[in-house]
């Protein structure tokens, strides 16, 4: 259906204002949750920058709208338009989002029967020698679980090219090229992420793995991707999923994890404690801002 012109151009102005670029994808985001909030609107008059905020807001609490569509709405309209029952509201929709969070945190957390503790002590139990099934751990699998838990990556970064080329190596640290590397620099190990969900904010990311362990692993493989199957391509991001709840319910019957699962295991194990450097850490590894471990991972 989309929305109506005026609208159009009063969301186009908003981000011709924001200092920070807004990508098109953002935009299209932006568009859709505008056109959702004009079809609940009641009144015949959906001119957004002319409604009565007390008759909007009104609208918004009488609809079926997710709590992060209407927040993420009145965000950007008290940006266009300044009203403290915006304010109001926005402090209103914040603890709401909190409040679901921490239900919904939970309830992907009672999906696996495994702890912070499980995990560590699993990447502790010693690398297994090749078709060893001793107790232990795999070093295909420990590659997969120390990156999970020391930089909390998602799906898409997993998807990862061991190489020594130098113009890959240089295009992706450039930025020219976008893929995930991970490189020797004399006995320096690299991994690089130019591949990653929230790229366009935070750039090329550079980490240096010093880990003996996990060294000795990486240089004993042959160049190309780190996770690959048998015919040597990589995992697809759709398909890294189930990889990593297939690898770990080998070790932890039933432990059913995701990438998503391990990183609210490991936000739960540093909030209690109050370790925020660590949580600090992880926002800055994963990468997204505190604020957005808070609003989303956070119990």
């Amino acid at each position: 259906m989309g929305i109506t012109d005026k609208n159009y151009e009063l969301l186009t102005e908003y981000r011709e204002t924001r200092l920070k670029p807004i990508q098109d994808k953002t935009f299209d985001n932006y568009i859709y949750i505008f056109e959702k909030v004009e079809e609940i609107i009641k009144q015949q008059n959906k001119d957004l920058k002319k409604i009565k905020v007390d008759t909007l807001i009104r609208d918004l609490r009488n609809s079926n709208l997710s709590v992060a569509v209407q927040l993420k709405f009145i965000l950007i309209m008290k940006h266009i338009r300044d009203s403290e029952e915006f304010e109001k509201y926005t402090e209103e929709l914040s603890n709401k989002l909190k409040a679901e969070v921490k239900t919904n945190t939970q309830k992907k957390l009672n999906t696996t029967i495994t702890s912070f503790t499980d995990l560590t002590t699993l990447l502790k139990s010693g690398v297994l020698p090749p078709h060893d099934k001793g107790k232990g751990i795999a070093p295909y699998d420990y590659l997969l679980l120390f990156i999970l838990l020391n930089y909390g990556v998602r799906n898409k970064d997993l998807i990862i090219d061991y190489t020594n080329d130098m113009n890959v190596i240089e295009g992706v640290l450039s930025g020219r090229i976008q893929k995930n590397i991970m490189f020797f620099d004399k006995s320096t190990l690299y991994y690089v992420r130019n591949d990653y969900k929230t790229r366009e904010r935070y750039g090329v990311l550079k980490i240096k793995i010093t880990d003996k362990t996990f060294k000795s692993i990486v240089k004993k493989l042959d160049y190309g991707f780190i996770f690959n199957k048998r015919n040597g391509n990589s995992y697809e991001e759709n398909e890294i999923g189930n990889l990593i709840k297939r690898t770990f319910n080998h070790y932890i019957e039933g432990s059913n994890l995701t990438e998503g699962i391990i990183y609210k295991i490991q936000v739960q194990h540093y909030g209690v404690l109050e370790n925020n450097k660590r949580l600090k850490q992880l926002a800055q590894s994963r990468p997204h801002t505190l604020g957005v471990q808070f609003s989303n991972y956070e119990q």
